[in-house]
């Protein structure tokens, strides 16, 4: 019976051990599997507050930069493509931008030109984002929205024709009577200054969709005259058919007369003081020289 009790009372004790000995292994478990959570989670934590910001630099990073008139001392000047007065190809962005440039030297004022299509550069100068904007010629429209510089440059609008065009009666075309012209077809594009007049005069007009077009339709005789801005006539002739350029002839009388000039905003600060200085610095490169030393560089005269 002693023997019994005692063999109970050993199996209890060692149960007893056991239950000990598994409680505390369980218990270290339980304790390291909620530490290792908390360490999960604190590195999860601090990963996805780290991405985001890494994110948001990385994108300022890459974000284009585009400077304006209020974080830079020069003066903004947009301009477009009309060879041979304002181009990014060419040296000095063109003739007439050469001349605008020495103005603005002359005066002291640090220019910055941008070049985009030409509706957007009158846009920006009439809202203020830039300065000014050229070449354009005067009209009474224009004065409601911008503001004149002096006169830059003459405007001489011509009529181009090809040589060998048999139709052509020299003699009894005078461009100051346009009624003349109705024996032909003339070229043109829509919105320019002479679209008015044509269609008063009732000419027989084929519109083009730019100027390149109306050159190319000149060169292969679907029209009879095309009227151009004298320098911008033959550049033009010259980039897209410079093997024919001596087939190609102006009348002896341009058809208008004009003058062209820097237009400004109203907007832009300190805009009227800022063209009174290029006003000042253009009569001082006509007056020392400087100018006519651009135009016998481009074989132009005033």
């Amino acid at each position: 019976m002693k023997k019994n009790i005692r063999i109970v009372t050993s199996l209890v004790t060692i149960s007893i051990l056991v239950l000990i000995l598994f409680s505390g292994c369980g218990g270290k478990s339980e304790e390291d599997a909620l530490s290792q959570s908390r360490l999960s989670k604190q590195q999860n934590t601090e990963t996805n507050q780290g991405e985001p910001q890494d994110k948001q630099a990385a994108e300022e990073t890459e974000k284009p930069t585009e400077s304006t008139n209020e974080n830079t001392d020069k003066v903004i000047l947009v301009i477009g493509e009309w060879e041979p007065f304002t181009s990014e190809n060419l040296e000095g962005y063109g003739f007439f931008t050469e001349i605008v440039t020495a103005a603005f030297e002359q005066a002291g004022v640090p220019i910055e030109y941008r070049f985009y299509p030409w509706k957007r550069c009158e846009e920006m100068v009439h809202n203020g984002e830039a300065w000014g904007t050229f070449p354009y010629a005067y009209t009474e429209e224009r004065t409601e929205i911008y503001n004149y510089s002096d006169k830059v440059f003459p405007d001489s609008t011509v009529m181009f024709y090809r040589k060998d065009n048999s139709k052509i009666d020299l003699n009894a075309i005078d461009v100051a009577r346009l009624e003349t012209l109705k024996p032909y077809t003339i070229g043109g594009i829509t919105g320019y200054s002479y679209e008015k007049p044509f269609n008063d005069a009732g000419l027989t007009v084929d519109w083009a969709s730019g100027e390149e077009d109306g050159i190319h339709k000149l060169a292969k005789g679907r029209i009879d005259f095309y009227p151009q801005n004298d320098a911008a006539g033959w550049a033009l002739l010259r980039k897209l058919y410079p093997d024919e350029i001596n087939n190609f002839a102006i009348l002896e009388k341009p058809l208008f007369q004009n003058d062209f000039y820097t237009i400004s905003s109203k907007q832009y600060p300190d805009g009227d003081k800022i063209l009174q200085s290029f006003n000042k610095g253009l009569n001082e490169i006509k007056e020392n020289g400087r100018m006519q030393a651009i135009l016998d560089k481009y074989n132009l005269s005033m």
